[in-house]
């Protein structure tokens, strides 16, 4: 059993710090054993004439107003009270001790309370920077999280800066805190995509979303207690500190929101992706090859002709050779649902309807199973997920997985006598939020990886296709959907895969042409020995897309 302590401040606890405790208690090896409530008596508050006084001397009002209307309205940040799972938890109350002008630590009677509570691990959701005796109240050390990439983004608020700077990726991190400033033992990493046009949504995903990497950090630590040594060699920090904003900055910042508001109107309003499938006279593993360590270009594409009124994306080649054979998303502008299609030939010249549901279908998931070739296409709007028997032009339902979760991009692997499903959820973290599954076979119930999500990656979480065997190589393909949706796509090396571990680090990227006839966008591979298909994106503008944007915005108007 990991016992856990949590440093906190007097009150309610944030919703986002409430998500990290449940997700940790919901572990059957976890006890959350201890509150060390923060007694520090708040400071006498001053009339509103003083403090607006002082804040305009100090060049910090704008900020004070913006926290008060936005940030502490968010969702996330919003206090709630101890649900009855976490309402007995034992407390102790400690006044912190100061330590030159920015430090503090506990004293050694407080130590020797919490010392008498045996905790394994103390999550910080409170007090200020400590030092000292105070780093070691846990057997693993004080937890805390940070939300910024230390490399770029240190410091205070969460979420601010990556807005102000123009950043396409927000990051996170928990770590073992240590003597050296936001220098500590990094225990999980994660990376979202900047949401530049609203400080609440940015604030929100950002918290929410890294709210599972307390838990998943917990499994990590009972599999290998090593994880979190604090003599482990972390890299230092590379980003500058920052601090909370001047009336400059914020004001800079309001310029970034609006600009980045408008654009976004504008996009979903006048600038849609129409996706193309084209063929490559290689295998996918030549490609990734070619993709290794660098960003690159494939030229040597024979993209299919678009069908009217529709596109085409997320191609897998069924068969290769002289006359090749691929299922396909076939979106349909007018209705705005998606089917799924076979295109035949090397170039695209016949488009056929293969499967259509009541519900938007995509992502024709094929791999082999007992001799013979199935497809798993993505239904997530229905709430599950069907394997289909596959024929040249035809799918026909065979059975359902027993899988209580609404995959997106459900993709397939064989390996070590286990069959495994990786895919993202439906919902806002379809993009960034990695999670696996495995069974003994297709017919079995389907069990969550020990460290689900597995990962948390704008960059390169999302499936885009089969997995690759390129040599000894096993490697998973992935979109970057850092700056948009599916932007690249990014070859992930996977170098553990168990039940209780999984580990990728990305080796390559291979990006769109931006001479060629679709150069924003690129987010599905698959292929056999001689022949790749991949799908590319250019901008466009649809009526029946801006129709659809118009009303949709209508709607949320009259909420």
């Amino acid at each position: 059993m990991i016992r856990v302590g949590v440093l906190r401040e007097q009150g309610d606890l944030a919703a986002w710090q409430l998500a990290c405790l449940r997700q940790a208690q919901s572990l059957d090896f976890v006890d959350i054993a201890l509150f060390i409530v923060n007694a520090k008596q708040a400071p006498v508050s001053q009339g509103i004439v003083a403090r607006a006084a002082k804040l305009l001397k100090s060049g910090s009002l704008l900020w004070r107003i913006l926290d008060r209307l936005v940030s502490r309205r968010t969702p996330a940040v919003r206090g709630l009270p101890l649900p009855e799972i976490l309402g007995n938890v034992s407390q102790v109350h400690c006044t912190p001790v100061p330590v030159g002008k920015f430090r503090e630590t506990l004293s050694d009677a407080d130590i020797g309370l919490i010392a008498d509570f045996d905790l394994d691990v103390v999550v910080r959701f409170g007090f200020g920077i400590l030092t000292g005796k105070a780093l070691e109240i846990g057997r693993y050390g004080v937890w805390s999280y940070h939300h910024g990439d230390p490399d770029f983004f240190r410091g205070a608020p969460p979420g601010f800066w990556e807005i102000h700077a123009g950043a396409d990726n927000t990051g996170a991190i928990l770590q073992r805190l240590t003597e050296k400033l936001d220098g500590g033992v990094i225990l999980n990493r994660a990376y979202f995509k900047t949401i530049a046009a609203s400080y609440s949504r940015q604030l929100d995903h950002l918290l929410m979303s890294s709210s599972p990497m307390l838990a998943r950090a917990l499994v990590q630590l009972r599999n290998d207690p090593s994880v979190a040594d604090a003599r482990a060699g972390t890299p230092p920090p590379s980003g500058p500190i920052y601090r909370y904003p001047k009336n400059a900055a914020v004001i800079r910042f309001v310029w970034r929101l609006v600009w980045s508001w408008l654009a976004e109107q504008w996009t979903s309003l006048f600038r849609h992706q129409q996706w193309g499938v084209g063929f490559i006279d290689a295998s996918p593993g030549d490609v990734a090859e070619q993709a290794r360590g660098a960003d690159f270009v494939e030229k040597d594409v024979r993209w299919s002709p678009e069908p009217a009124g529709a596109f085409l994306a997320d191609p897998f080649l069924l068969r290769g050779g002289a006359d090749p054979i691929v299922f396909a998303e076939e979106y349909d502008w007018d209705s705005g649902k998606g089917h799924i299609s076979t295109i035949t030939g090397h170039g695209g010249v016949d488009v056929r309807p293969a499967l259509k549901t009541l519900s938007h279908l995509s992502y024709p998931f094929l791999f082999e199973h007992g001799g013979e070739t199935r497809c798993l296409p993505e239904n997530a709007e229905s709430g599950h997920t069907t394997v289909y028997a596959t024929g040249e032009q035809t799918l026909t339902p065979i059975g359902r997985l027993k899988l209580d979760f609404p995959a997106v991009d459900a993709t397939i692997l064989q390996r070590d006598d286990l069959w495994w499903l990786f895919c993202t959820r439906a919902g806002p973290n379809d993009k960034d939020t990695l999670y696996a599954f495995y069974a003994r076979d297709l017919d079995s119930t389907w069990t969550a990886h020990d460290l689900n999500p597995v990962k948390i990656d704008v960059r390169s979480s999302r499936p885009a296709g089969s997995f690759i065997q390129h040599g000894s190589l096993l490697l998973r393909p992935a979109q970057d959907c850092s700056r948009f949706y599916g932007g690249a796509l990014v070859f992930n090396q996977v170098t553990s895969l168990n039940p209780s571990i999984y580990e990728e680090r990305a080796i390559g990227r291979l990006v769109p042409d931006p001479a060629g006839p679709y150069p924003h966008g690129l987010h599905t591979i698959s292929g056999t020995a001689d022949l790749t298909v991949i799908d590319g994106a250019r901008h466009t503008f649809v009526f029946a897309q801006l129709r659809r944007a118009m009303l949709r915005k209508l709607r949320i108007s009259r909420r």
